[in-house]
């Protein structure tokens, strides 16, 4: 993690958005959070989720959100930008772990406050400092004069300027735009409006731009300081227009463009500075520093609150804003009365109680998520209104009667669930969008001839829609979506929607038949999937200039009818038509690219392909009942065969006419025996053959030389590889579970391969020399039965990052050296290796090492050298002695030595200082533990679960100390002790500064008679397990709220049991062997 800390305006961002731009392709997800001070921790953490993982999660806690952090992320190697952190919990909750990301992963963050990477122990922090005179006057020359240097009658001018704007970048910027093309006296006069020394206040310096606007655009640029930032501009400049005019909208944005105080990016958001929203803001709290309600605008959640449920709004109230208030606030029936001249209210998920019976007539933009109105007030008359945003509301009606709402050109009503109708709309001619998705009591629609400019349509989801009206009152609809209308059972005529473009009716499952579509000519777009109930199309030869077609799913449908009336077609979707026999001829869509046939399981054969030259992604998989193909030459521009799970396939064609071909993907075509000969598909760089059971040899690969991927994973019959040198560029080769194959050929061909997986190939004695893989990243050997030894050659894998040599049974033999300097993980577990090699000086970067189960009795002391090691697993090893540490090692955090041959750990153990978990369970050696385990300050969990032969738990800190300060374990959370037959007393607990943390307590199996007093002070344990201690007689008072666990204990008496009973008494044995 880098930090990059500095004050406001002074190029952060900046930095880090060109790092972000240079090396995000170097990593396999990436994601920038801007603004991270002025959104909720669930949205960001919603908004990093999708970034990484492509998945749109709901994130319902702030724990929940941190969880998935933790579980899906931990393997993904991320560069994520945290900008404008402003509180630890957003680092906490967004960063919770150094290791939460993958390795090799960078985390960049900025600030305005050091303390915050401080506390989350950022690894490295860089300042940003101002900048320096020369570089001030050149970055304000840049905007001042277009050029490099002023010219030499300004240059005192701008000496005296970059002297106040005090080097930094964001004043400099500004004030450059504000100067230019100005006169020497303006400049003077601005100079002079700078004056304050020095330390002038930054936002006075950046005001100097705002205090020259004309009245209209400082209102303007207030609006979008206060409540516009990050909006679409396309979104914003309607509203805008509302509350002043067309012209000074237009030209008002264009100035602030040019004063630097806003810019418009790429994607057309509006953005501004923090420092110029912070400007912003702080002229308009200045109106009523003491009363919120008479200030013009009101945006944070306190004054929202304060305002509203104090009803202390005044006409001086235009707009009021927040989107993310976590507090519930009780409205009343005059909340919003004395905002007689409100034009903005947005708000988001908020939790309301009461009514509102006043909005304003002035309100140019409603957009209110949730909100608490069933019915529009009868006095609402917002003829100004351009933005009707109300999803997720418990409104039943809108109003009654006819409202004239002539601006009004967007409605959303999604997630009313309650609406059952819909008032006249004659009143709202402009309306171009309206948005009635997933509101599911509505039944009907009115006449929609009032709105004859609506472009689009969204009904998705409205079960109880079960017809519509006339549409020939809305000609100019291109968008008509019906996803979901499970009742609708037909469609109206479609002729007077003759500018349709889009129509969408997935999931209308009712639907049995489509009328005439001659009527919509235009459509480019037409989405049947899901309609189960459909069984043909009518004639296509009306919509000419359709793209896509998606049937997909549609079981009953059971033949196409002619499809040369759509010769634009670029896209067909027949996936899991299961009924459809046969294709009809494909010639008349010359320009289709795409066909998915996959899970047609009826079709048995294709029709002649030439029809469809440009054809570029044929998708055949699961097409259970094909059996053979056609000539493929006709489709030369084919770049993606998909043909998986084809089972009844036994031969593919000749494929030399589809040159172009990239993907070929045959995996579990399980009747196929041999490939055809391979050199005509010479640009083919993935082809994947897994499971194909029945495959016994490959033919040469030197035809496809630009190969990168090959998967062989499953074919249970091949028993050895051609020759490899014919495809050097190979990338990953994967021959998981090729149970026959008994020895690879010679890899030096193959000198780009970054990974190798041999898991499963059970009769593979020996590796081949692995000096000619240098850039291997990744070698799995999981499960080589037959293996004896790993060769030394891999000593030549320098960019290995990953080695996998679990449960190779016999292998014996392991480099006796290795000095892997990328390798971040090895693990060798369930072998009978007797020795571990040295560690070289150049093994940094592991941090996994996995030694369970071998036969390995000691460490080689060089295992010191490992300072980033985090995980460190030698588990039912027959280690016997543990090395002694003498240099501090802060990485590793969790050490576990479970039902190895321990005998003692040596006092030096002390210097694990970043130990968090030691499991020395099932250690039947074990008789003791050094006093020095009271100075693993960072111990979490400690296991000692059977320890046999422990009979001593150290109890004497006070031989222990740092700078005169006795040691304790502060941070120990949990101890498992069951069954530590030899233990005869708890006396250690007695030492109450070494377990006040502790949380769950596991003593079960237990010879002692009674537990120490003490126990009542333990106020932070939760969970006590006492399972089996057959000799105990009593339990001491408890804290409160505290599960005991008592199965079996047969001399406890029951007055104990009524003492003990301030939490719950479960009698039955616990679910887990540590966590009950």
């Amino acid at each position: 993690m880098v930090g990059i800390w500095g004050t406001g305006g002074i190029g952060k961002t900046t930095i880090v958005k060109a790092v972000f731009n240079s090396i995000r392709h170097k990593f396999e997800g990436n994601c920038f959070l801007a603004d991270v001070r002025s959104k909720s921790i669930t949205q960001l953490q919603e908004t990093l989720l999708f970034d990484i993982l492509g998945e749109n999660l709901k994130v319902h806690s702030v724990d929940e959100g941190v969880g998935l952090i933790k579980t899906r992320m931990q393997r993904k190697i991320v560069l994520l930008i945290l900008d404008d952190v402003s509180d630890s919990s957003q680092l906490k909750n967004l960063v919770p772990s150094p290791d939460c990301f993958g390795p090799r992963s960078r985390v960049l963050i900025t600030t305005r406050d050091k303390r915050w990477l401080i506390a989350h122990e950022v690894n490295e922090v860089y300042e940003v400092k101002m900048l320096d005179d020369r570089h001030a006057l050149e970055l304000f020359s840049l905007h001042a004069f277009k050029r490099n240097e002023p010219p030499s009658d300004y240059l005192e001018l701008a000496q005296h300027v970059i002297h106040y704007a005090q080097g930094l970048p964001l004043a400099l910027i500004v004030l450059g735009s504000h100067l230019f093309r100005r006169s020497t006296e303006e400049w003077e006069a601005t100079i002079g409006s700078c004056k304050g020394g020095p330390q002038a206040d930054i936002h006075r310096v950046l005001k100097l731009s705002y205090d020259v606007l004309g009245q209209d655009l400082k209102e303007l640029f207030l609006d979008i300081a206060c409540f516009f930032k990050g909006e679409y501009s396309d979104h914003v400049k309607p509203i805008l227009e509302a509350c002043y005019d067309h012209k000074t909208m237009v030209i008002g944005i264009a100035q602030l463009q040019e004063k630097a105080l806003i810019r418009i990016d790429k994607d057309d958001h509006i953005w501004m500075h923090d420092l110029i929203e912070e400007m912003g803001k702080d002229i308009v709290y200045q109106e009523s520093p003491d009363e919120p309600g008479k200030r013009s605008r009101v945006w944070s959640e306190e004054d929202v609150d304060y305002v509203l449920t104090n009803n202390t709004g005044t006409n001086k109230v235009i707009g009021i804003q927040f989107p993310w208030l976590s507090s519930t606030i009780s409205l009343n029936a005059k909340s919003f009365s004395e905002m007689k001249n409100l034009r903005y209210i947005s708000m988001r998920s908020i939790s309301f109680s009461g009514d509102i019976d006043y909005l304003s007539n002035q309100l140019r933009w409603l957009d209110w998520e949730e909100c608490p109105l069933q019915c529009f007030p009868s006095d609402f008359q917002a003829n100004k209104l351009v933005e009707l945003n109300i999803t997720s509301c418990k409104i039943r009606r809108l109003w009654e009667g006819r409202k004239n709402f002539s601006r009004l050109t967007c409605m959303n009503l999604s997630e009313c669930e309650s609406l059952k109708e819909l008032p006249d709309l004659s009143g709202i001619p402009n309306l171009k969008e309206l948005d009635l998705s997933h509101c599911t009591s509505l039944k009907k629609l009115p006449d929609l001839s009032g709105i004859p400019n609506l472009k689009k349509l969204d009904l998705s989801c409205c079960k109880s829609v079960k017809e519509l009206p006339d549409l020939s009152g809305i000609p100019n609809l291109k968008e008509l979506d019906l996803i979901g209308c499970t009742s609708l059972k037909e469609l109206p005529d479609l002729s007077g929607i003759p500018n349709l473009e889009m129509l969408n009716l997935s999931c209308c499952v009712s639907l049995k038949e489509l009328l005439d579509l001659s009527g919509i000519p235009n459509l480019e777009m037409l989405n049947l999937s899901c309609c189960v109930s459909l069984k043909e199309l009518p004639d296509l030869s009306g919509i000419p200039n359709l793209k896509e077609l998606d049937l997909s799913e549609c079981e009953s449908l059971k033949e196409l009818p002619d499809l040369s009336g759509i010769p634009n077609l670029k896209k067909l979707d027949l996936s899991g038509c299961k009924s459809l026999k046969e294709v009809p001829d494909l010639s008349g869509i010359p320009n289709l690219k795409e066909l998915d046939l996959s899970h047609c399981t009826s079709l048995k054969e294709l029709p002649d392909l030439s029809g469809i030259p440009n054809l570029k992604k044929l998708d055949l998989s699961h097409c259970t009942s094909l059996k053979e193909f056609p000539d493929l030459s006709g489709i030369p521009n084919l770049k993606k065969l998909d043909l998986r799970c084809c089972k009844s396939l036994k031969e593919l064609p000749d494929l030399s006419g589809i040159p172009n071909l990239k993907k070929l993907d045959l995996s579990h075509c399980t009747s196929l025996k041999e490939l055809p000969d391979l050199s005509g598909i010479s640009n083919l760089k993935k082809l994947d053959l897994r499971c194909c059971k029945s495959l016994k040899e490959l033919p040469d690969l030197s035809g496809i030389p630009n190969l990168e991927k090959l998967n062989l994973h499953g074919c249970l019959s091949l028993k050895e590889l051609p020759d490899l040198s014919g495809i050097p560029d190979l990338k990953e080769l994967n021959l998981s579970g090729c149970d026959s194959l008994k020895e690879l050929p010679d890899l030096s061909g193959i000198p780009n391969l970054k990974g190798l997986n041999l898991s499963g190939c059970r009769s593979l004695k020996k590796l081949p020399n692995l000096s000619g893989i240098p850039n291997l990243k990744e070698l799995i050997l999981y499960g080589c039965t037959g293996l004896v030894e790993v060769p030394d050659s891999i000593r030549f894998l320098h960019n290995l990052v990953t080695l996998n040599v679990d449960h190779c049974s016999n292998l014996i033999m392991f480099p006796r050296k290795i000095n892997l300097k990328s390798v971040e993980t090895i693990s060798i577990s369930y072998c009978k290796l007797e020795e571990f090699s040295e560690v070289g000086k150049e093994m940094g970067f592991l941090r996994d090492l996995d030694l369970r189960g071998t036969c390995i009795k000691e460490l080689h002391p060089s295992i010191t050298r490992l300072i980033r090691l985090g995980v460190l697993n030698l588990g039912n090893s027959k280690l016997a002695t543990f090395p002694k540490i003498l240099v501090k090692m802060e990485s590793l955090r969790w050490l576990s030595l479970d039902g190895s041959d321990i005998r003692e750990l040596d006092e030096s153990v002390e210097n694990l200082i970043g130990l968090e978990r030691l499991d020395l369970s099932e250690c039947k050696n074990l008789t003791t533990l050094p006093c020095c385990i009271y100075g693993l300050q960072n111990l979490t969990d400690l296991y000692l679960c059977n320890c046999s032969n422990l009979a001593r738990f150290p109890t004497n800190t006070k031989s222990l100390n740092v700078d005169g300060c006795s040691l304790s374990l502060p941070k120990l959370r949990a101890l498992y002790m069951r069954g530590c037959s030899l233990l005869s007393d708890c006396d250690f607990l007695m030492t109450l500064d070494c377990w006040e943390t502790l949380e769950r307590l596991n003593l079960s199996r237990n010879n002692f008679v009674s537990l120490p007093a003490c126990l009542t002070k333990f106020f932070n344990l939760k969970t006590l397990v006492l399972n089996g201690c057959k000799r105990l007689r009593g339990i001491p008072e408890l804290p409160p709220n505290v599960d005991l666990y008592i199965s079996g204990c047969e001399s406890l008496e029951e007055k104990f049991l009524k003492r003990t009973n301030r939490g719950t008494v479960i009698e039955a044995a616990s679910p887990s062997p540590h966590v009950p």
